[in-house]
């Protein structure tokens, strides 16, 4: 019988060490004190109560140790160990461990109430009230786990830095009720912009930050924009008035032996260069410079593969390709197959390639446009006109050398970018390339088809960004087009000239 009573205390203590360990191991750590008393004090009253708790369940284990000793003893000390005697002692025991079982039951529910209330003040700890985006202090947290995973594992990420465009002004003409929307707002469209695994935060004020973990800075720049697209196109109700806000962006990657302050410092940069052009757009940082984000891809645009194993130059060109047999007529498909590269990726590598032409390597960018595409499409089926798309493709890659890159840059329209090569070097391709195109003949099945391209050109120049860069390019390709088309034009810095002009000045051979 004592052997019985044993196991019986045994197996109460047990259920009481359970209800301790998951006190001990299963509830959250409290976080670090809160700023503000309130929350200050918040977080000591919900400890305080855990201690009650915990002392209350010690107390009742302890209570029901010594109910339980005495009844053991009661049997001891019992000589003729009668029936009605074990039966008063067992009686007595499944009274305690009743009573034992309701305090347990009851302080678990207790445990799980302040369980709740401590994950509340660790979350209000880490949240911004107005928006319910991270705070400072999570994204902090973040940011050191996300620079410590990369000195680890090499796997990086990129910051976005954010900031309303006008925000003072428009608080003063609409009050701080409606500019407190607007931040709420604002905060719904980058969360629904955001995947699983970033962090958006609200930097102060008006600005946010966005940590994008495991992404190419191609990637982070189109992220970016497409948050910036999805603020501007917001509409915000408040009261009787609808409302709406631009935004200005900068974005970072982390660079190798760099802290959290400097790359949250380098996309600052590149967010006031965002200002500084006029807001409502998106500047990114390469670690010695600012860039415009210039050619972002529209909405849904593919983003094809990297692999471009172009021809060395001279190479002769290839026949142009067969006809797609399974491509349905009338859809309109994107020009970029395996060989061309994002607009995008043309903006993050001429970036690149112009901190190399500040030490001396030479950087040259071509504009090709296919004229009349749209009335080769209309009168010729769209069929056709991919056809005409993937030609031109396939002549770029052929002219092309392994460290040239060729991109998709508009809707008919492909940018190439030439680096070690001066202007010399780029009209010479841009004229082989016209001049191979204007003598190809597509057959179609139901007739057969010529087309030309035109081109515009540009070198680097002193204090030349990736916007300055194909802007003069792209100047120079309008008054290709704007001469009838079928000729290559150049920008020398100051204007767009004929081929013949920038023959002569740069003493090209005809």
């Amino acid at each position: 019988m004592i052997l019985t009573i044993d196991i019986a205390f045994a197996v109460t203590m047990a259920i009481a060490g359970a209800l301790a360990g998951w006190w001990l191991r299963g509830s959250p750590a409290l976080p670090k004190p809160p700023h503000g008393e309130e929350e200050l004090h918040r977080a000591r009253e919900v400890l305080a109560r855990l201690h009650e708790v915990a002392a209350k369940v010690a107390a009742d284990v302890g209570d029901h140790s010594s109910r339980v000793e005495e009844i053991n003893e009661e049997l001891s000390a019992s000589k003729d160990r009668d029936t009605d005697a074990v039966v008063g002692a067992v009686a007595k025991l499944v009274e305690a461990n009743n009573v034992m079982q309701q305090r347990l039951a009851s302080a678990e529910v207790k445990l799980q109430e302040q369980t709740r209330l401590v994950e509340s003040v660790s979350a209000e700890a880490r949240t911004d009230p107005l928006t319910g985006l991270a705070n400072r202090r999570a994204l902090d947290d973040a940011l050191t786990a996300r620079v410590t995973e990369f000195q680890e594992s090499g796997r990086g990420f990129s910051v976005v830095m954010i900031d309303v465009d006008h925000f003072k002004r428009f608080n003063d003409r609409y009050g701080h009720a409606a500019g407190d929307e607007v931040l709420r707002r604002l905060a719904q469209v980058l969360r629904k912009n955001s995947r699983a695994t970033d962090l958006a935060a609200r930097y102060g004020g008006e600005e946010f930050c966005i940590v994008l973990p495991h992404e190419p800075l191609e990637d982070s720049i189109k992220h970016a924009e497409r948050m910036r697209q999805a603020i501007a196109a917001a509409k915000i109700h408040f009261e009787a008035t609808v409302l709406s806000v631009t935004a200005s962006f900068g974005v970072a990657q982390l660079a190798a032996g760099e802290a959290a302050p400097a790359v949250i410092k380098r996309a600052d940069e590149a967010l006031y260069a965002s200002k500084d052009s006029g807001r409502n757009c998106t500047h990114w940082n390469d670690g010695q410079q600012n860039h415009k984000a210039c050619c972002e891809e529209a909405e849904g645009q593919p983003d094809p593969a990297s692999a471009t194993p172009a021809l060395a130059v001279g190479y002769p060109l290839p026949p142009p390709p067969a006809e797609d047999t399974d491509e349905a007529p009338g859809k309109v498909r994107s020009a970029a197959f395996a060989t061309q590269r994002s607009r995008t990726a043309l903006c993050v590598d001429v970036g690149r390639r112009l901190a190399d032409w500040g030490r001396g390597v030479p950087l040259s960018v071509l504009l090709v446009r296919v004229d009349n595409y749209p009335q080769i499409a209309a009168e010729h089926g769209q069929h056709t006109a991919n056809l005409v798309l993937r030609t031109t493709a396939q002549f770029l890659t052929a002219v092309t050398r392994d460290v040239d890159l060729v991109a998709e840059y508009d809707l008919a329209t492909f940018a190439v970018q030439l680096p070690g090569a001066e202007l010399v070097n780029a009209i010479t391709v841009a004229e082989r390339l016209r001049e191979a195109v204007a003598r190809c003949v597509l057959s179609t099945e139901r007739d057969s088809l010529r087309y030309t391209i035109s081109l515009g050109g540009t070198e680097a120049m002193d204090g030349d960004k990736t916007e300055r860069l194909l802007r003069r390019a792209g100047e120079a390709l309008d008054a290709a087009i704007r001469s009838g088309g079928n000729c290559s034009f150049f920008h020398n810095g100051h204007w767009s000239e004929t081929v013949d002009a920038a023959r002569e000045r740069v003493k090209v051979p005809c």
